[in-house]
């Protein structure tokens, strides 16, 4: 096999990297500037060390072939036989380097990194983020998620645009759109982690759209409709209790189970969300908030004891009571907060306020509110034309 001398004793082999360099410069408004080259060290013992020469982008990167040598001057038919099932085998290696870098300039720091276990990774790093929320944790599911789309493997150096496509297809497929969109951005936000780290070289969801929000429709009550609620009979006291407050607070049905007396002081309600157990909110408690707790009960007893075993939310009784108050439309637990939120939209125009007050993180969220009161407004108006 003919080499030459490149620098500091070193050699490439022609044939090899000359054949795949075309490959590389045919797609090279694909992958860039990149190439994978054969290099020698010679050894004291008439044998030569192997590695890749492998660069990108005007990076360099070195893998040593470590179970692999040849003879340096070879002298006998075996040497140089040997010499030549080497030089196969290593021009295998370099092959699939190239097809590594042009697969979509494959996400790589060093081969060292690249072959260590990217799921393993990203299950580390949901499992912190389970340890703080459980299993309503974002991170996690988009773990659990991305292991069932990979059938459970996933190595570093397997990482490409069309794994990212794929997966985002997938979750597309199985997850409403909104979590969905969740999910894909928990898992680009680890990608992200990575490629700060140094641990891939290229982040492989760079190109890949994100998914984008499905804006729902919120369902809220009048006032009106708030009225005849209060008005209409409800099998469980404490259930017609809990959702008022809910209209008066904001709350989320994993917060009014979780309440207690201790929580409530000097008027103002303080405590860790279950969505967000890292923040205190704090609530300041109206008139009306204030009347649907009932009567102080004691600092470890539950402000809304829940009368009913399991986790679930019994909407069953919520849609009968609101079927009493004779509302037609499709009222959950939820509907409380939106309507605590378009009401102080509507009384105080202050959307800060109302994204303090409902503790979202995000003022886009909240605007959402102001969009659906357009609405509202606009149809009302219209409807003065009948």
């Amino acid at each position: 096999m003919k080499s030459f001398e490149l620098f500091g004793g070193a050699c490439v082999t022609e044939n090899v990297t000359i054949r795949l360099q075309k490959s590389i410069s045919n797609n090279n408004n694909k992958g860039g500037n990149m190439g994978v080259k054969v290099r020698y060290k010679d050894r004291k013992d008439n044998k030569q060390s192997i590695y890749l020469d492998i660069y990108k982008d005007k990076k360099r990167k070195y893998e040593f072939l470590e179970d692999l040598y040849r003879y340096a001057k070879p002298t006998t038919a075996e040497e140089k036989a040997f010499n030549k099932l080497v030089d196969a085998e290593v021009e295998k290696i370099v092959a699939g380097r190239v097809v590594e870098l042009l697969n979509h300039r494959l996400s790589f720091a060093n081969v060292d990194k690249g072959n260590k276990d990217f799921l393993k990774s990203f299950k580390e790093f949901s499992d912190k983020q389970f340890q703080i929320r459980g299993p309503r944790s974002n991170t996690y599911c988009s773990y659990k998620h991305f292991s069932k789309f990979c059938g459970g493997s996933m190595m570093m150096k397997e990482l490409s645009t069309e794994v990212a496509e794929g997966f985002r297809d997938y979750l597309l497929k199985n997850l409403s759109q909104n979590f969905a969109k969740t999910c894909f951005l928990k898992f680009k936000q680890f990608i992200i982690t990575l490629h700060k780290k140094g641990i891939i070289d290229i982040d492989p969801t760079l190109d890949v759209p994100p998914i984008k929000e499905h804006v729902p429709q919120r369902v809220f009550l009048s006032e009106e409709e708030l009225e005849s609620l209060k008005k209409a009979p409800c099998k469980y006291d404490v259930i017609k209790r809990m959702f008022l407050f809910g209209c008066y607070t904001g709350l989320r049905i994993s917060d009014l189970k979780e309440i207690k007396w201790s929580n409530v002081k000097d008027g103002r309600l303080t405590f860790r969300p279950v969505k967000t157990p890292k923040k205190i909110h704090v609530v300041p408690l109206n008139k009306n908030a204030q009347f649907y707790m009932g009567e102080r009960g004691e600092p470890s007893e539950n402000v809304f004891p829940w009368p009913f075993q399991g986790d679930g939310n019994r909407y069953d009784i919520i849609r009968d009571w609101v079927r009493q108050a004779g509302i037609t439309t499709n009222v959950t637990w939820h509907t409380g907060r939106h309507t605590c939120a378009t009401l102080m939209l509507l009384k105080t125009g202050n959307l800060k306020a109302v994204k303090e007050g409902l503790g979202h993180s995000n003022i886009h969220t909240t605007e959402i509110y102001a969009q659906l009161l357009g609405r509202t407004l606009v149809e009302a108006f219209e409807s003065m034309d009948n």
